[in-house]
């Protein structure tokens, strides 16, 4: 599984913000409700953290991580 930084057509924006999820092993997370849940997955490359995306609607974006937008996030399962 891999989750990036998307174009408007889902095609991936910026060579290397993306992470890479493989289905493999167990890694944990929490979830939105503070509940820890056990994936069936190890993470790989991680290059498109969470706290780097930017969530603003606004004129400038998010010019600390260089994102002019709110980010589209692509998501692609092999």
């Amino acid at each position: 599984m891999t989750i990036y930084w998307a174009d408007d057509n889902g095609n991936v924006r910026l060579t290397g913000e993306m992470n890479q999820y493989d289905r493999t092993g167990s890694m944990t997370c929490t979830d939105i409700n503070g509940v820890v849940q056990t994936l069936p997955y190890t993470a790989g490359t991680s290059t498109y953290p969470e706290a780097q995306r930017c969530p603003v609607r606004a004129p400038k974006g998010c010019p600390a991580f260089g994102h002019p937008g709110l980010d589209t996030i692509g998501v692609r399962l092999t």
